[in-house]
C-alpha cells in the first residue's frame, strides 16, 4: 500500500504526513503547470515567427522587389 493510506497509531502524526504529501502535490502540480504555460508560450512565438519568414521569403507572382522590400522592413516581435 502507498505510504499515506498506511494507518498510524498516532493520528496527528498521519494527518502531518498526509498534509505534506498533500502541498508536495500541490507544488509539483504548480510547477508542471508553469512549465507547460512556458512551452505553449514558446511554441506560439516559434509558430508566429516561423510564419513571418515563410512569409518574407514566398514572394508571391507580380510582388517583385517591392514585396521584398515590404517584407524585410517587418519588425520581428
Amino acid at each position: 500500500m502507498k505510504s499515506w493510506l498506511k494507518r498510524s497509531s498516532n493520528s496527528a502524526e498521519t494527518r502531518t504526513r498526509t498534509r505534506l504529501e498533500f502541498c508536495m502535490l500541490r507544488n509539483c502540480l504548480r510547477a508542471t503547470k508553469k512549465i507547460l504555460s512556458s512551452i505553449s508560450q514558446l511554441t506560439s512565438a516559434v509558430g508566429s515567427s516561423a510564419g513571418r519568414i515563410i512569409g518574407a521569403t514566398c514572394i508571391e507572382p507580380g510582388g517583385g522587389a517591392k514585396e521584398r522590400e515590404r517584407a524585410s522592413s517587418d519588425p520581428l516581435p
